[in-house]
């Protein structure tokens, strides 16, 4: 069984917020395997320096969450490929 992870999830793993807890025991007790997208990659980092844009955390510190969220996603996760016909059928 494989669980595709978006950036939602992922900001949610990454910075505490209400889905955090969530987040983390699916990640804790998941067996499966977990596949990220680089489209979901980009969000997140998108997602993280926004915050620093808007002063709720330190450049730095954001920096070494996706150092973090960089050397994770290479061990546990495997990649998924999106391609364009994937994008549009999710607006449907």
């Amino acid at each position: 069984m494989s669980a595709y992870l978006d950036a939602s999830a992922l900001v949610a793993a990454l910075v505490k917020e209400p889905s955090s807890e969530a987040i983390d025991a699916f990640l804790e007790h998941y067996e499966g395997t977990l596949g990220v997208s680089d489209f979901a990659a980009a969000e997140v980092a998108s997602a993280i320096f926004r915050l620093v844009r808007t002063h709720l955390i330190a450049q730095e510190d954001a920096e070494a969450r996706l150092s973090d969220f960089d050397a994770w996603r290479s061990i546990r996760t495997e990649p998924i490929d999106i391609e364009p016909s994937d994008a549009r059928l999710a607006n449907t």
